[in-house]
């Protein structure tokens, strides 16, 4: 039998993306045929849906009723998503997006950018048009995906600033930073917060705080999950993606600091020689040594750590305040979005 949280999830996934694609068909009446296709790429791949469910959780949670306003409002914010994660795959690299080439390998780096940066505006005339929020609703919507937008651009900012960062002066705070500036919030706390202040809320003491714990957990387990990755579609991205983009994760740092004196001079070499893409056998062999360290399994139950402590947090600060159906169903899928194997 499926899980209460599950089994929410994937009936929100059901209606949100129904309603995106009914909205992506509308709009691709005035749109030449192969643009809207582009457009309309990545969202109609489908993700998870996991912020989608957050948003109209905590709507519910904070005594919201209309599920029709909740549902467009995460629809929005699942259009959002699918611009960030183009962005960061243009940025990165990328090959694969669940289970598909990544948008500009597919169409080409002009193309995607172009069917991105439409998309972004995408959602903004989908808030405004929407019938089901009203014009406060919309009005803080407005501001929240613009502020939603520039901290994932900023957060993206620094990520790519990292990658000059001598594995040497690598610590785990910054790890941690890495992890959480950009994801926690547009994982978890934007999500939160626009079902909160859809039904009326303020913003929910400790919300931040605690987006930024679970947030962070949740990148550190898909950071594990990369380095576990062993192919086969599973994980809808490539074999060694971060390394191959050599990214400063804390499985990164766990595996230099455990590693033989020739073992992080290879290191060294593979992540701070920017002269040419890595060779794919250094890829692997990467990958090879990380999981020998144990370096996954050692972020893993970093992750393990924060999440436990975002729990606590959340009975203590946050669950009082909250609808109980709700907030139960907010404990399963927060242990979903930490714990999962894919």
């Amino acid at each position: 039998m499926a899980k209460l949280h599950e089994t929410y999830r994937l009936r929100t996934r059901e209606r949100v993306y129904a309603r995106i694609a009914a909205w992506l068909r509308a709009e691709a009446r005035g749109l030449e045929p192969s643009f809207a296709r582009q457009v309309a790429d990545y969202p109609l791949r489908r993700g998870k849906a996991a912020r989608a469910a957050l948003l109209t959780l905590f709507y519910g949670a904070c005594g919201g009723r209309d599920g029709r306003a909740a549902v467009d409002a995460a629809a929005a914010y699942e259009m959002l998503e699918s611009w960030g994660i183009g962005r960061d795959d243009i940025l990165d690299g990328a090959l694969l997006r669940r289970g598909g080439p990544a948008l500009h390998v597919k169409y080409g780096l002009p193309s995607a950018l172009n069917a991105l940066d439409y998309l972004h505006v995408l959602v903004f005339k989908f808030i405004l048009r929407s019938r089901a929020l009203g014009a406060g609703q919309r009005d803080a919507l407005f501001g929240l995906f613009a502020e939603a937008s520039r901290r994932t651009l900023a957060g993206q900012h620094e990520d790519i600033r990292s990658r000059g960062l001598p594995l040497e002066r690598l610590t785990e705070a910054k790890c941690l930073a890495l992890a959480g500036g950009k994801t926690a919030y547009y994982t978890v706390y934007y999500p939160c917060l626009a079902g909160a202040l859809l039904a009326g809320r303020k913003e929910p003491p400790a919300l931040a705080d605690f987006a930024w714990r679970i947030g962070t957990a949740f990148q550190l387990i898909d950071d594990v999950l990369d380095a576990e990755n062993e192919g086969g579609g599973r994980f809808g991205k490539a074999v060694g993606n971060d390394i191959r983009e050599r990214k400063r994760t804390l499985v990164l740092l766990r595996a230099y600091r455990a590693a033989s004196p020739a073992e992080r001079g290879f290191l060294r070499r593979l992540y701070e020689d920017f002269s040419a893409p890595p060779r794919e056998a250094d890829v692997r062999r990467a990958r090879a040594l990380m999981l020998r360290l144990g370096a996954p399994a050692e972020a893993r139950r970093t992750a393990e750590g924060l999440a436990a402590s975002a729990l606590e947090l959340f009975e203590r600060r946050l669950a009082p305040g909250l609808r109980p159906r709700e907030a139960g169903i907010l404990r399963g899928l927060l242990g979903f979005l930490t714990g999962r194997d894919h």
